[in-house]
Protein backbone atom coordinates (compact mmCIF):
# COMPACT_ATOMS: atom_id res chain seq x y z
CA UNK A 1 0.00 0.00 0.00
CA UNK A 2 1.03 3.55 -0.41
CA UNK A 3 -0.38 7.04 0.31
CA UNK A 4 -2.37 9.10 -2.39
CA UNK A 5 -1.23 12.67 -3.21
CA UNK A 6 2.47 11.97 -1.94
CA UNK A 7 3.44 14.63 -5.01
CA UNK A 8 0.90 17.19 -3.58
CA UNK A 9 2.32 16.91 -0.09
CA UNK A 10 5.54 17.48 -0.90
CA UNK A 11 4.69 20.41 -3.06
CA UNK A 12 3.56 21.67 0.10
CA UNK A 13 5.65 21.35 1.94
CA UNK A 14 8.22 23.14 -0.36
CA UNK A 15 5.66 26.15 -0.16
CA UNK A 16 5.60 26.48 3.38
CA UNK A 17 7.94 29.95 3.60
CA UNK A 18 8.19 30.00 7.21
CA UNK A 19 11.77 27.89 7.72
CA UNK A 20 10.46 26.84 11.03
CA UNK A 21 7.35 25.34 9.97
CA UNK A 22 8.87 23.99 6.84
CA UNK A 23 11.39 21.83 9.25
CA UNK A 24 8.68 20.22 11.47
CA UNK A 25 6.26 19.58 8.78
CA UNK A 26 9.42 17.69 6.69
CA UNK A 27 10.27 15.79 9.46
CA UNK A 28 6.14 15.04 10.06
CA UNK A 29 6.02 13.87 6.29
CA UNK A 30 9.67 12.21 6.54
CA UNK A 31 8.10 9.98 9.92
CA UNK A 32 4.84 9.32 7.95
CA UNK A 33 6.33 8.34 4.43
CA UNK A 34 9.09 6.15 6.24
CA UNK A 35 5.98 4.03 7.69
CA UNK A 36 5.36 3.29 4.04
CA UNK A 37 8.76 2.25 3.20
CA UNK A 38 9.52 0.28 6.32
CA UNK A 39 6.29 -1.62 5.80
CA UNK A 40 8.64 -4.20 3.79
CA UNK A 41 12.20 -5.56 3.34
CA UNK A 42 14.09 -5.55 0.29
CA UNK A 43 13.64 -8.86 -0.30
CA UNK A 44 9.40 -8.16 -0.18
CA UNK A 45 9.18 -9.50 3.24
CA UNK A 46 6.32 -7.80 5.55
CA UNK A 47 7.83 -5.96 8.49
CA UNK A 48 4.57 -5.47 11.29
CA UNK A 49 4.08 -1.98 11.30
CA UNK A 50 0.58 -0.34 11.45
CA UNK A 51 -0.62 0.98 8.11
CA UNK A 52 -3.78 2.62 7.29
CA UNK A 53 -6.72 0.40 6.79
CA UNK A 54 -7.41 1.98 3.34
CA UNK A 55 -4.59 4.29 1.14
CA UNK A 56 -3.36 7.48 3.10
CA UNK A 57 -4.35 10.93 1.81
CA UNK A 58 -0.87 12.59 2.31
CA UNK A 59 -1.92 15.83 1.25
CA UNK A 60 -4.47 16.13 3.68
CA UNK A 61 -2.04 14.78 5.94
CA UNK A 62 0.56 17.95 5.49
CA UNK A 63 -2.35 20.23 5.42
CA UNK A 64 -3.10 18.99 9.10
CA UNK A 65 0.48 19.00 9.94
CA UNK A 66 1.28 22.54 8.69
CA UNK A 67 -1.56 23.78 10.25
CA UNK A 68 -1.03 22.44 13.60
CA UNK A 69 2.62 23.74 13.81
CA UNK A 70 1.96 26.90 12.00
CA UNK A 71 2.02 28.58 15.54
CA UNK A 72 5.11 27.32 16.70
CA UNK A 73 3.87 29.28 20.19
CA UNK A 74 1.94 26.49 20.81
CA UNK A 75 3.74 23.70 20.13
CA UNK A 76 6.13 25.02 22.43
CA UNK A 77 3.58 25.96 25.36
CA UNK A 78 2.76 21.81 24.80
CA UNK A 79 5.95 20.84 25.51
CA UNK A 80 6.68 23.03 28.28
CA UNK A 81 3.53 21.49 29.96
CA UNK A 82 0.21 22.93 29.06
CA UNK A 83 -2.64 20.36 28.67
CA UNK A 84 -4.81 20.34 25.82
CA UNK A 85 -8.02 19.23 26.21
CA UNK A 86 -9.65 16.72 23.31
CA UNK A 87 -12.34 17.47 21.24
CA UNK A 88 -15.41 14.67 20.54
CA UNK A 89 -14.63 12.22 18.44
CA UNK A 90 -16.02 12.78 14.80
CA UNK A 91 -18.85 11.00 13.41
CA UNK A 92 -17.91 11.30 9.78
CA UNK A 93 -17.81 9.06 6.85
CA UNK A 94 -13.68 10.84 6.26
CA UNK A 95 -13.19 10.22 9.59
CA UNK A 96 -11.95 6.41 9.88
CA UNK A 97 -10.94 4.91 12.91
CA UNK A 98 -11.86 7.46 15.51
CA UNK A 99 -12.45 5.17 18.84
CA UNK A 100 -8.92 3.46 17.77
CA UNK A 101 -7.02 6.63 17.90
CA UNK A 102 -8.44 7.46 20.98
CA UNK A 103 -7.33 4.63 22.09
CA UNK A 104 -4.06 5.36 21.59
CA UNK A 105 -4.43 8.66 22.61
CA UNK A 106 -4.72 7.50 26.38
CA UNK A 107 -2.32 4.81 26.09
CA UNK A 108 0.25 6.87 25.56
CA UNK A 109 2.24 7.42 29.15
CA UNK A 110 4.17 10.59 28.68
CA UNK A 111 1.84 13.59 29.36
CA UNK A 112 3.74 16.09 26.79
CA UNK A 113 3.47 13.17 24.31
CA UNK A 114 -0.10 12.66 24.73
CA UNK A 115 -0.79 16.71 24.34
CA UNK A 116 0.94 16.38 21.56
CA UNK A 117 -0.82 14.07 19.49
CA UNK A 118 -4.00 14.96 21.67
CA UNK A 119 -3.35 18.43 19.59
CA UNK A 120 -2.76 16.99 16.39
CA UNK A 121 -5.88 14.68 16.57
CA UNK A 122 -8.30 17.97 17.57
CA UNK A 123 -6.15 19.65 14.30
CA UNK A 124 -7.57 16.80 12.23
CA UNK A 125 -10.63 16.61 13.43
CA UNK A 126 -11.34 20.66 12.94
CA UNK A 127 -9.87 19.99 9.37
CA UNK A 128 -12.25 17.19 8.83
CA UNK A 129 -15.42 18.97 10.08
CA UNK A 130 -14.61 22.37 8.49
CA UNK A 131 -14.03 20.73 4.98
CA UNK A 132 -17.59 19.31 5.24
CA UNK A 133 -19.27 22.75 5.78
CA UNK A 134 -20.49 24.26 3.00
CA UNK A 135 -18.15 27.07 1.83
CA UNK A 136 -15.80 26.01 4.01
CA UNK A 137 -14.40 22.88 1.38
CA UNK A 138 -12.30 26.02 -0.86
CA UNK A 139 -10.39 27.16 2.00
CA UNK A 140 -9.29 23.49 3.18
CA UNK A 141 -9.68 20.48 0.78
CA UNK A 142 -11.05 17.81 2.59
CA UNK A 143 -9.30 14.45 2.99
CA UNK A 144 -9.83 12.51 -1.17
CA UNK A 145 -10.55 8.92 1.17
CA UNK A 146 -11.78 8.59 4.55
CA UNK A 147 -8.80 9.53 6.72
CA UNK A 148 -7.22 6.40 8.96
CA UNK A 149 -7.27 8.33 12.68
CA UNK A 150 -5.64 5.66 14.22
CA UNK A 151 -2.59 5.43 11.26
CA UNK A 152 -2.50 9.22 11.90
CA UNK A 153 -2.00 9.05 15.80
CA UNK A 154 0.26 5.93 16.20
CA UNK A 155 2.67 8.37 13.58
CA UNK A 156 2.41 11.71 15.61
CA UNK A 157 3.06 9.74 18.82
CA UNK A 158 6.39 8.07 16.78
CA UNK A 159 7.16 12.10 15.70
CA UNK A 160 6.02 13.54 18.94
CA UNK A 161 7.95 11.01 21.51
CA UNK A 162 11.15 12.58 20.55
CA UNK A 163 11.00 16.09 22.23
CA UNK A 164 14.13 16.80 21.96
CA UNK A 165 13.78 17.18 18.30
CA UNK A 166 10.83 19.28 18.56
CA UNK A 167 12.47 21.51 20.50
CA UNK A 168 15.71 21.89 18.51
CA UNK A 169 13.15 21.99 15.56
CA UNK A 170 11.19 24.70 16.94
CA UNK A 171 15.13 26.53 18.24
CA UNK A 172 15.51 26.73 14.19
CA UNK A 173 17.83 23.47 13.51
CA UNK A 174 17.44 22.11 9.91
CA UNK A 175 16.07 18.30 10.04
CA UNK A 176 19.51 17.42 9.92
CA UNK A 177 20.61 19.37 13.09
CA UNK A 178 18.07 18.70 15.18
CA UNK A 179 18.21 14.49 14.32
CA UNK A 180 22.35 14.71 14.55
CA UNK A 181 22.78 13.41 11.35
CA UNK A 182 24.38 16.69 9.92
CA UNK A 183 28.50 16.29 10.10
CA UNK A 184 28.89 20.07 9.95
Amino acid sequence: MQPIDADAASAIVESIHEPVVRNLVSVAFGKAWGRFARSSTLDGEEIPLRLPAESFDMAFYIRVTRALFSTPQFIRSILEGEAVPTTPIVRAPMALNEEAAERVRQSISDPVCRNLVTAALNEARRQIVKSGVAGEAEVQAPPRLPFDMEFFATVMEDYFSLPWLIERLLDGQSPAQASGWDDE
